[in-house]
């Protein structure tokens, strides 16, 4: 929203930009377009990886911190995940529809097929492409995806067992 003349100052006394948030707290918007990659939500560690699927979806969440809304009909955006250790990987999606407003987040998915079968570390690399957005260092994000899941048919070899004797 643009700044109200009379509320210079958020209540920790930063200055407000031209536009700003509503509240107490004021949030920095630049005057251009300022796309930013805030977070992979998926894929995520989870506690029950010994049951991860063969394939992942791969979603990030990205903020217009710009001080313009963002058609992407018209500023087309390319979302780019490379995944490097068990797999390496490159996988682009391109967004050429719908909107973007000031200070929204909203979640796009590059892909749902990002195959992650094979157990250990993946090294994610998100980022996003848009020649309209003037301020690039906020485009890129780094995580790790741990599959630590069992591999199946799971056989176990008895036959050099030290047992003497085994009830059932």
């Amino acid at each position: 929203c643009p700044r109200h003349s009379k509320v210079s100052r958020d209540i920790n006394g930063t200055q407000r930009e031209a536009m700003t948030t509503i509240g107490a707290y004021t949030m920095h918007v630049y005057a251009g377009i300022d796309l930013q990659l805030t977070e992979i939500v998926e894929p995520i560690n989870s506690s029950n990886s010994l049951c991860s699927p063969s394939y992942s979806s791969v979603k990030y969440a990205i903020t217009n911190v710009g001080g313009t809304d963002i058609d992407f009909a018209r500023h087309p955006m390319l979302l780019t995940i490379r995944t490097t250790g068990v797999n390496n990987a490159t996988i682009d999606t391109l967004i050429s529809s719908g909107t973007l407003n000031i200070l929204e987040t909203k979640i796009f998915e590059v892909t749902n097929a990002l195959f992650t079968d094979f157990i250990g570390t993946y090294n994610l690399e998100a980022s996003l492409n848009c020649a309209s957005d003037t301020i690039t260092e906020n485009d890129t994000i780094f995580g790790v995806y741990q599959i630590n899941k069992l591999n199946l048919p799971y056989d176990e070899d008895f036959s050099n067992s030290t047992f003497t004797e085994l009830t059932i």
